[in-house]
């Protein structure tokens, strides 16, 4: 999986993360474990490199399903409105609908990011982590009331069992 042997959720972390993933993906697998911030080894856990792992994830899974030309028309449009020698990447159809740009990548200008805190990717990883810890809290995903009580009585009888 993702795992690294980095000591943090720097540069090296995201290559030494990517270059054991995307082979796999490529090549088909079925199962990708240890995919979520893991770092020096497996030994530890970065919320940054989680963030940054969990977009790399989904952007995979966004690539795997393929192309999508239902849309057609209304990407041509916004290409003819911009036109040539414009920047199409500016255009609210691009940042919408383009599958490889996630929410932790900076792709703002120098002058931008320092202007906005010159967070790095870990700083914006762990914000990510916040913000969809906070959407889950707001918003849980729907589950069955019975298997959600047999979970509430796992941790609760696990509570108990384990030693304080």
């Amino acid at each position: 999986g993702a795992k690294s042997g980095s000591k943090g959720d720097d540069l090296y972390a995201g290559y030494d993360s990517i270059l054991k993933v995307y082979p796999a993906i490529l090549g088909g697998c079925n199962l990708l474990t240890h995919c979520g911030g893991t770092i020096e080894g497996s030994l530890c856990i970065s919320m940054g490199k989680l963030g940054a792992d969990g977009q790399q994830m989904q952007n995979f899974y966004t690539m795997l399903k393929g192309v999508d030309w239902a849309d057609m028309d209304t990407a041509l449009a916004s290409l003819a409105k911009v036109g040539p020698g414009g920047h199409f990447f500016d255009e609210d159809y691009t940042r919408e609908n383009l599958p490889f740009l996630d929410e932790i990548q900076d792709n703002e200008r120098f002058e931008s990011w320092v202007a906005t805190g010159s967070k790095d990717a870990g700083t914006r990883g762990r914000e990510w982590c916040r913000r969809m810890l906070s959407k889950y809290e707001e918003e849980p995903p729907a589950i069955e009331a019975s298997i959600r009580e047999a979970l509430r009585d796992f941790v609760e009888r696990r509570e108990r069992e384990i030693p304080t």
